[in-house]
């Protein structure tokens, strides 16, 4: 319990294995068992890193990115 927010944080103790199908019930996350999923890598489709100065500009530049994407579509 964070004493201040008031909120129980707890940490992960399940495997996730995106590479390949996660065969061991004991240590897998049991969504990632159930459900598998399988990527190449986890890496963003669009880069938009956010910066102090879309910050300080009021922007969001992974919406700015993904409506370039959309228009450009068009």
């Amino acid at each position: 319990m964070l004493p201040n927010a008031f909120v129980t944080v707890y940490y992960a103790s399940g495997r996730h294995n995106y590479r390949a199908a996660c065969t061991d019930t004991g240590s897998c996350f049991w969504l990632n068992y159930v459900y598998p999923v399988k990527v190449d890598s986890l890496d963003p489709d669009i880069r938009a890193p956010i910066t102090f100065a879309a910050y300080r500009a009021r922007r969001d530049p992974a919406m700015d990115a993904v409506l370039e994407r959309e228009s450009a579509r068009r």
